[in-house]
């Protein structure tokens, strides 16, 4: 259902009152969106709902008499959905509020307090967006990586097999050793040339990169994420290393063994990991 003109969204609203559905819609064409949405109440509607198109944004009343906010959330999740659920509530004490961020919720709104609903919608519609661009970029990066090496082991192989062919051919040991590293030397520069390619591709993008490897160890951080961490080009990464720690968002430091990134090597599914990062020249 279309009401006004204003930015278009998907909104699928988990709620058994249309009056509810009326004020949440009405806020968001106040806000400056254009909302198509669909009310469902229970689960087999909620599953067809999720199945039958792609949302932008969930709003699902905390507690309905067949269904609720957290049920909508445990098949958003199971299906490996990244759609942001926001729930609705008449009322959110600690435990309502960490029940509903440990389900999966990406805010709550109280229902006699509507105004907090744009901006959270406007915040987690971009978020979301934000998410999809870095891991579509990831994805390629990943496709361009698996392709060097693809082409590098096709390149190797094939120059193998010459030089296989060319020892039966020739005599003299000092020509198939030239050959051996002429391949060798075309793979090595096969494979720099890629890496710069990939190298060049992360330092370019908005978002803040850092990689580390097996270790631990920090080997690279490009440009966007020295800006938003306040790191002088001047800084070495073994300076930044000793130089920075992770603290929760109430500001309660992180012990090193349960920082996303090493929970990460240890095998651990890390999602929706937030904590600020505190170094000698900027707060983040």
């Amino acid at each position: 259902t279309r009401r006004m003109m204003g930015t278009p969204i998907r909104v699928l609203v988990v709620e058994d009152s249309e009056p509810e559905t009326e004020l949440l819609i009405r806020e968001l064409q106040q806000g400056g969106f254009d909302p198509e949405y669909q009310i469902v109440d229970t689960a087999e509607a909620t599953a067809a709902a999720l199945d039958g198109q792609p949302w932008d944004v969930i709003l699902a009343d905390y507690v309905l008499p067949r269904f609720s906010g957290p049920d909508a959330l445990r098949m958003v999740k199971d299906r490996g959905l990244d759609t942001p659920v926001i729930i609705i509530s008449g009322r959110i004490d600690e435990e309502v509020l960490a029940a509903a961020m440990l389900a999966g919720a990406r805010d709550c709104v109280l229902k006699n307090s509507p105004a907090r609903l744009v901006p959270a919608v406007r915040r987690e519609i971009a978020d979301a967006r934000r998410r999809h661009l870095y891991n579509e970029a990831r994805r390629q990066a990943e496709e361009e990586l698996r392709k060097a090496y693809d082409e590098m082991e096709r390149r190797v192989s094939e120059r193998t097999a010459e030089l296989l062919q060319a020892n039966v051919m020739m005599s003299r040991e000092i020509a198939r050793r030239e050959q051996a590293e002429e391949a060798l030397r075309a793979a090595r520069y096969e494979a720099e040339r890629r890496e710069a390619e990939l190298r060049s591709f992360i330092t370019s993008i908005a978002d803040g990169v850092a990689i580390w490897d097996a270790a631990g160890q920090l080997v690279f951080l490009n440009d966007a994420a020295r800006q938003v961490l306040g790191v002088p080009k001047d800084i070495s990464l073994d300076q930044f290393s000793k130089s920075y720690e992770l603290r929760t968002l109430e500001g309660e430091s992180i012990p090193e063994e349960q920082w996303g990134s090493r929970r990460a090597l240890r095998g651990e599914e890390v999602r929706d990991y937030r904590a600020k990062v505190i170094t000698p020249w900027k707060e983040a």
